[in-house]
């Protein structure tokens, strides 16, 4: 057993449980920092149990959608400051499990700086936890938003999904059918903080992974300091770039950008599809805080000429890539809108936040 490995309990001895299947059941029922080993033994003898006496694909899927939830939150608890009004003493508790673990981590050893060594751990805790996730989405039926009410999306996509037969997904959404609705709105989002950094890199994964006709929803244009701005879309129009410069049929073959109320149009909602997203406005806020209106923001420049500040776009990137092959392949694509886009339409006032009402009638 090489020095630096945790020793295995003394509970655990070999007639009871090998080394090897406490390791496994370690990987995949993560114990919580303040459970014991009999106590997490105690956890997860009926989930074993439940799982060996399923017969039903339905029940095997509860089991593992609630392991992944708690393997997602045990880490994000690893790396993400607790509330101390909330959870008093839990934060120095963290801290304290974080320590021991960055002293004993191979990767790690030798740190000479704390507050690098401890940085270092928890980026690599987010590069595990999202690596981890599943941000699969139906083909053409991811949905990317900005500016609006995540939560509000999230419900709505769900009660979409109820329409069809048990089982069957037909519109994904970050927070609603990927594994980032077992973390969200559980930790506090501070920009590059933890979470935020998490979210940020899943999002990118989604932008990846989407295919067919990709859909997003945006309040007034797409701001200039969005994920979605600066990561998601670049990074989803780059890969069509590249596939379609090597004569592959993109994966991402179609987008539209649903604009409610776009900055300098008398529209209440328009819709961006294909080649129109060039002329998609970006904005900026003039205000501290999120913006309550229009208002409130300046329109910068329309997407087919805007230049990213960060995320994919760091060091200043066009969102939207210049090539005449990339763009003459937008021109050719139908202007129908996307799956998605007749039922987002529907539900506009749901998905707006209550503190921003629809200005335009």
């Amino acid at each position: 057993m090489p020095a630096e490995a945790r020793s295995q309990p003394a509970s655990y001895n070999s007639t009871l449980m090998p080394w090897p299947v406490y390791l496994a059941l370690q990987n995949r029922f993560p114990q919580r920092i303040d459970e014991t080993d009999v106590m997490w033994l105690h956890r997860v003898k009926p989930i074993l149990e439940a799982e060996r006496a399923a017969l039903m694909p339905l029940s095997t899927r509860d089991f593992r959608n609630e392991l992944r939830s708690a393997a997602l939150n045990r880490g994000m608890r690893r790396i993400v400051g607790y509330d101390e009004k909330k959870m008093p003493g839990h934060e120095a508790r963290r801290l304290a499990h974080n320590s021991e673990v960055i002293s004993t981590n191979p990767y790690l050893q030798g740190a000479t700086d704390p507050q690098a060594a401890t940085k270092r751990f928890e980026d690599e805790m987010v590069e595990w936890l999202a690596d981890m996730s599943d941000v699969s989405t139906p083909p053409s039926g991811a949905i990317f938003w900005n500016g609006i009410n995540e939560n509000r999306l999230a419900e709505r996509v769900c009660e979409w999904n109820r329409s069809f037969p048990p089982g069957q997904v037909q519109f994904g959404q970050l927070e609603a059918t990927t594994d980032v609705q077992y973390v969200n709105n559980k930790y506090t989002w501070t920009y590059g903080n933890a979470y935020h950094k998490y979210g940020e890199k899943v999002s990118e994964m989604l932008g990846v992974g989407a295919t067919g006709h990709v859909t997003a929803v945006v309040r007034w244009g797409l701001n200039k300091w969005s994920i979605f701005t600066n990561t998601e879309l670049p990074r989803m129009l780059y890969i069509m770039e590249g596939q379609i410069a090597k004569g592959i049929a993109p994966k991402m073959t179609d987008l539209t950008i649903i604009v409610i109320e776009p900055l300098g149009l008398p529209d209440r909602v328009k819709c961006y599809v294909n080649s129109d997203i060039l002329s998609a406005p970006v904005w900026d806020k003039t205000v501290q805080g999120f913006p309550a209106s229009a208002a409130d923001c300046i329109k910068l420049a329309e997407l087919g000429s805007y230049v990213g500040t960060s995320g994919y776009c760091q060091g200043g990137k066009k969102v939207v890539p210049a090539s005449e092959t990339f763009l003459s392949y937008l021109r050719s694509r139908p202007r129908n809108p996307s799956p998605a886009t007749p039922k987002l339409l529907r539900d506009i006032e749901a998905i707006i936040h209550a503190n921003q009402p629809m200005t335009r009638m």
